[in-house]
């Protein structure tokens, strides 16, 4: 009896967490050319990202994607450059948008535990964006393409569609420059 009263507050700071925090989830794939020696390379040119979409997207997210993924590499000590006559070490980063699903609304069913009739399952709805690129590592004296990563991300139950939006460019960003340091240190 003594710890029922705290299980409510606890269980309500659990909830505030999760929400505040939301969920991130996601997908990548990676294929890598098993002949590269990827510590021959020393130098990143990250180039901008590209719409693959078919469509277009709204303000500036190949711009935010480009930078993001900049200070990413550069936040795990890679040497990013701008575009240079250097050929020999560098790896160019060439990424492209395949897909984007800004702040949809996802309806479905939620289970509420409770044993009364009819309250089994009711109707929820929460609000997701998505996001799916493309990465090729491209060796900048072959031209030959030596590491592909695609990347989903989704995120949702933020507080905000822009928020939620700034956040999936990070989360996208961010898994994409773990992969490249996988990638680098095998």
């Amino acid at each position: 009896m003594l710890f029922k009263p705290c299980r409510r507050p606890i269980f309500l700071i659990l909830l505030a967490c999760f929400i505040l925090h939301g969920c991130s989830t996601g997908q990548s794939r990676v294929w890598v050319d098993e002949k590269v020696s990827f510590k021959d390379y020393k130098v990143f040119e990250v180039s901008p990202f590209f719409n693959a979409t078919g469509g277009d997207l709204k303000g500036d997210i190949l711009t935010a994607l480009t930078t993001l993924l900049r200070e990413e590499l550069e936040g795990r000590d890679f040497q990013v450059v701008k575009p240079s006559q250097a050929n020999t070490g560098v790896l160019i980063v060439r990424s492209s948008v395949l897909s984007y699903q800004g702040c949809r609304i996802i309806k479905g069913t939620a289970s509420t535990g409770l044993a009364t009739s009819g309250a089994a399952n009711t109707s929820t709805t929460t609000g997701q964006s998505m996001c799916t690129a493309q990465t090729q590592l491209i060796d900048k004296a072959t031209g030959r393409i030596v590491a592909k990563i695609f990347t989903t991300k989704v995120v949702g139950a933020c507080f905000t569609d822009n928020f939620r939006d700034q956040w999936l460019l990070k989360e996208l960003a961010e898994d994409i420059a773990k992969k490249i340091a996988k990638i680098m240190k095998a």
